[in-house]
């Protein structure tokens, strides 16, 4: 199903899927109370086309393969999302040019007239690719780790500390420079690792992924280190790259 505006998404919901329709996998086209018609990919609308003929780009922070095929898939028509090193841009399709191409930023939004607004800047873009060689640079610290002590009081208590509702205090109240602290002075904190390896899916109650990076990982110690160096890259790129 082709759907790259608002009038193509007004047509796709119609009779008994006017209100919602599947499009793929955990991504449906939604109708909003503002009149617009939204690609939702789990709970963010990554695209969202309105009645005038604009058309909006939000990743919700999640700079991933599957958001940016879903952005291309449903965008702007003529217009690609690019990756170079880790880094987003919005080109032509079929004639990218590195040098002229967007700076992709959340909010990006392409009129009806043909302009396009709330394109990042190229700076914006250099101190991305910083951050995320800083961060990866942090991530082969935590695996370098391991097997890590178990997460305690003598952590940051940005990290060890839980709400009620089971948030770090650091997520509870948005804040991300003691992450950014963390990198500055090569502190490896276990309850962050443990953190990021739960966001990541590995289960400590079901998976062995914790008792490797927290016990003795012997001869899966490889393992265990990838495991923890593609996870904590993937939990600090969410806090502060948000794009």
């Amino acid at each position: 199903m082709q759907v790259n505006s608002f009038r193509q998404a007004d047509a796709a919901l119609q009779g008994r899927s006017s209100a919602r329709r599947k499009l793929a996998n955990n991504t449906y086209l939604e109708r909003r109370g503002d009149g617009s018609i939204a690609v939702k990919l789990y709970e963010t609308d990554v695209v969202t086309y309105h009645p005038d003929e604009s058309l909006v780009f939000n990743s919700g922070g999640w700079l991933t393969a599957t958001t940016k095929d879903r952005m291309n898939e449903y965008g702007k028509s003529g217009y690609r999302i690019y990756s170079v090193r880790g880094v987003w841009y919005v080109g032509k399709d079929g004639s990218w040019e590195p040098d002229k191409a967007m700076p992709y930023k959340g909010g990006l939004t392409f009129h009806a007239d043909g302009t396009v607004t709330g394109a990042g800047e190229r700076s914006d873009a250099d101190a991305i690719k910083a951050l995320r060689k800083a961060i990866r640079k942090y991530a082969d610290l935590c695996a370098a780790a391991v097997p890590l002590p178990n997460p305690g009081h003598g952590d940051c208590w940005y990290c060890l500390m839980r709400t009620e509702d089971g948030k770090s205090l650091g997520d509870a109240v948005k804040d991300v420079e003691h992450l950014q602290s963390h990198i500055d002075e090569d502190y490896v904190v276990p309850s962050l690792v443990w953190s990021a390896l739960v966001e990541a899916g590995y289960d400590p109650q079901r998976q062995i992924i914790h008792a490797l990076a927290f016990g003795e990982p012997g001869n899966m110690a490889d393992t265990a280190r990838d495991a923890v160096k593609r996870s904590v890259v993937k939990y600090m790129v969410r806090r502060m790259i948000r794009a």
